[in-house]
């Protein structure tokens, strides 16, 4: 699998790919960060919770580690995911279009509803 977009859903099989094929460089709260020897580009992998949708996001050069906010990756992997439907969100004053299958936008059904997939 090639690592060709800055964010992917972290399934099984993904994730053996990093451990298997990219150097760990260390751990940092909550994730995991690795090099790709190929590229050089660096990855961030959270450390395993059972109960959370679980990405792996590319880290742009010069960002820092810890405090790089992957939300807007996030919101257009779940746009990519679920696909935009006819209908408006219907959280008060939205004017966004839904998610295919929900009533919300994909900004309000990440950062509101903690829907991620």
């Amino acid at each position: 699998m090639e690592l060709d977009k800055p964010i992917f859903y972290l399934t099984e099989e993904l994730r053996e790919l990093v451990e298997s094929e990219l150097e760990f460089v260390r751990e940092i709260p909550f994730f995991k960060v690795y090099r790709d020897p190929e590229t050089g580009q660096y990855w961030r992998v959270p450390i395993p919770d059972k109960y959370q949708t679980e990405f792996l996001v590319n880290l742009p050069p010069g960002v820092d580690w810890i405090e790089f906010d992957s939300r807007e990756l996030e919101i257009s992997l779940l746009k990519e995911y679920r696909g935009i439907s006819a209908n408006q969100c219907i959280w008060k004053e939205c004017n966004e279009s839904a998610l295919n299958g929900l009533r919300y936008c994909a900004m309000h059904a990440l950062t509101k509803m903690n829907i991620r997939k």
